[in-house]
């Protein structure tokens, strides 16, 4: 989670001062499509913002990247994918609970952590001993992709948050 410096007002020019808040416990979802040969793999990873703008989380593959070699993760990156809109529809908790019951979000300011989190355990590869979504892939190039308020997400992403955690981990390709 991150908020403007005291006296700072974040403007339009995406310089924007901020500092870290306290960091909160979560356990979100990775929805990971990757060549089944490694041979295939072009070394190319989309670090897919899930979008959440009809109160579900949304996002897969776009087109044949995949057949051609990509590698293509969601995050579900918003509250609203893990527990949905009370009345209005489900998240993926209430979908299907066995699967996804353990999933917790403190909440949208803290996306921004959560995606940064998610997009580094890809590239990076996990822990000694912990599961790897990406199946020992390596990306050498890990881009962000975003569609609709999910891209201004990833807008904002840059500006408050990206700073705090150099090097810079993705190339942000968002659309509209």
């Amino acid at each position: 989670h991150y908020q403007a410096n005291p006296g700072t007002t974040p403007g339009t020019d995406g310089e924007w001062e901020t500092e870290p808040t306290e960091p909160q416990p979560y356990r979100t979802r990775l929805y990971v499509v990757r060549p089944a040969d490694a041979a295939k793999f072009n070394g190319v990873l989309q670090v897919n913002w899930q979008n959440v703008t009809a109160n579900v989380d949304l996002g897969s593959p776009g087109g044949d990247e995949v057949f051609r070699g990509y590698a293509w993760a969601g995050i579900t990156t918003q509250k609203i994918g893990v527990d949905g809109v009370p009345g209005v529809t489900k998240g993926l908790t209430a979908w299907d609970p066995t699967r996804y019951g353990a999933l917790h979000h403190p909440g949208d300011a803290w996306s921004y952590d959560i995606y940064e989190q998610g997009a580094r355990l890809l590239r990076d590869g996990p822990a000694p001993g912990q599961p790897d979504p990406l199946g020992g892939l390596r990306p050498k190039l890990t881009i962000a992709t975003g569609s609709s308020q999910s891209a201004m997400r990833l807008g904002s992403y840059i500006n408050a948050a990206q700073q705090h955690h150099p090097p810079a981990v993705l190339q942000l390709v968002a659309h509209a």
